[in-house]
């Protein structure tokens, strides 16, 4: 039990170890109605409804406008500060309606430019607006009950599916919570599930994060930050140290506003505006911060105490109030961190707390990438790569139990399985009736991708499994790894065969071949001081 707390002390002095204060943030826009991030590469706002739609790219720092007609862009949080994914891979989900008052979803895709694709919505649906998820692959929304059978109750509603490859629509049960960024969207790893709808019934879905096997909460304590994976893997983050409340003052904000994407965690400890009451009096201290998953490096951003102006009346009336503080929410992309500060809030019609109207947009930059230029005028033309990265590697098994398993036990993290069948798959891979089950795993950084698939129709041709590295084609994948000898004898345990030996190049790698399941060669590359 001591050895178990002292791991469990160390663990969390070197989760902290890394931490240093944040570049300044800088304000981008001044008073915006909405604003939405992709956790990649983008951001959006609107000035206000009926804007042109600003689009930054943080890679470049460049900005284009976008103006769908009778569009806004949907935000990261609604209204009353639950959040939504609106915004992944470059698309943004947006809300219009015509001049004849028809309401409809569209997702805004930049990797298309002036491509609108028009979401389901009227019969079938439970909701005027029933899409409020985006991933990579799939928008989620929300089914009428008529439309559930998957052992939904009578009146409940269930899980709609859009695919966004192929315009399908599908169903699924309510208790599902589902990967909309692999294909067939599965269930989230068995290892997370349990624990991820614990967090679903007792706290609110702006206290935690999932993305790609890896789930973000506070610990019980509602100060330091726990990080679980599909692995089994676990890092305890310690809390950043706030000042105590002030006499009468609300105490200081546990960890919110989690958002996890391209390798990053963000949480602040700010205040919600929306459940807040005007004659409340906001503690002045809050912070942001970030953590990236693949180095334990981790920043920390002061946040500065604004005014928050309104009236406490659904219609504005009533004696405007000032009360000072830190509200609004935090979210990110892989260089680039924001915090969407509220401004203005008015009165709520369903509870006495508020409803935000306007949020100003500050940025900062992420381990020294320059942060954004500050708004101009005249907008530049936003600059496209070719490619954005390397997606995954694609390895066709026979065994895909054995093959998930080495990988697993090589480090990767299991995201989740599917079956995948479908004329479009036909399409893609160019053969006929196709029925295949497919494991994704990912690198504990969430740079690298492995996709094993196993062909249950049509059978493939057979090779030769212990083919010798100078065989033609793509023979090998290298991962690196902080201890090979460990590695090696875990892998080796499992059936893995050395090729060669382990081998100094130079005095900069130790480097060796193991062959695994199905003949599958990989590469380990131990740095070397």
């Amino acid at each position: 039990m001591k050895l178990l707390v002292a791991m469990v002390a160390l663990l969390t002095v070197l989760a902290s170890a890394s931490q240093a204060l944040g570049s300044p943030l800088r304000q981008l826009a001044r008073s915006t109605t909405s604003f939405a991030s992709d956790g990649e590469r983008y951001a959006a706002w609107q000035l206000h409804a009926g804007a042109p739609i600003v689009v930054l790219d943080t890679l470049t720092g460049s900005r284009d406008t976008i103006a769908p007609t009778g569009c806004e862009l949907m935000r990261d949080q609604d209204e009353y500060g639950e959040p939504d994914a609106t915004a992944a891979d470059g698309r943004f989900l947006l809300d219009c309606e015509t001049p004849a008052h028809v309401r409809s979803q569209r997702v805004l895709d930049l990797g298309r430019p002036g491509t609108f694709v028009m979401l389901p919505n009227g019969a079938g649906f439970a909701l005027s607006r029933p899409w409020t998820a985006l991933g990579t692959r799939y928008v989620q929304g929300t089914a009428a009950p008529e439309e559930c059978s998957h052992g939904a109750g009578e009146h409940e509603p269930c899980i709609a599916l859009f695919d966004l490859a192929t315009g399908a629509v599908s169903y699924r049960p309510p208790s599902q919570v589902l990967n909309l960024d692999l294909p067939g969207a599965p269930q989230i790893c068995p290892a997370l599930r349990a624990s991820l709808r614990a967090q679903l019934r007792q706290v609110l879905p702006e206290q935690f994060a999932f993305q790609n096997g890896v789930f973000a909460h506070p610990t019980a304590n509602l100060h330091n930050i726990r990080i679980e994976r599909c692995n089994g893997r676990s890092t305890l983050l310690r809390g950043p140290r706030e000042p105590p409340a002030e006499p009468g003052g609300v105490r200081p904000s546990q960890p919110r506003s989690f958002d996890l994407g391209s390798g990053l965690l963000t949480w602040d400890t700010a205040h919600n505006a929306n459940g807040a009451e005007m004659n409340e009096q906001s503690n002045a201290h809050g912070t942001l911060s970030s953590y990236r998953l693949s180095s334990g490096r981790r920043q920390t951003w002061k946040l500065p105490p604004l005014p928050l102006l309104g009236a406490p009346n659904i219609d504005g009336s009533g004696p405007e109030v000032e009360s000072p503080g830190v509200y609004g929410y935090s979210a990110h992309t892989a260089n680039t961190v924001f915090w969407i500060a509220t401004r203005t809030v008015r009165g709520a019609e369903v509870t006495s707390g508020l409803i935000v109207k306007t949020s100003s947009v500050y940025a900062a930059s992420v381990n020294s990438v320059p942060s954004p230029p500050p708004a101009v005028n005249d907008p530049a033309t936003v600059e496209r790569m070719t490619i954005q990265r390397m997606d995954h590697v694609g390895i066709v098994v026979d065994d895909l139990a054995a093959a998930t398993a080495f990988f697993v036990e090589l480090g990767l993290e299991l995201q989740g399985e599917s079956p995948v069948q479908g004329g479009w798959v036909d399409r893609v891979v160019g053969l006929q009736d196709v029925r295949a089950s497919i494991a994704m795993l990912q690198t504990p950084d969430g740079h690298g991708r492995i996709e094993l698939a196993k062909f249950h129709a049509p059978s493939g041709r057979g090779g030769e499994r212990n083919a010798p590295a100078n065989t033609l084609g793509i023979r090998h994948i290298t991962f690196a790894v902080d201890d090979i000898d460990d590695v090696l004898a875990r892998l080796q345990a499992r059936g893995a065969e050395l090729v060669g030996e382990v081998e100094r190049y130079e005095n900069i790698y130790r480097l060796c071949y193991i062959r695994g399941p199905e003949g599958i060669i990989v590469e380990l590359a131990e740095k070397i001081g």
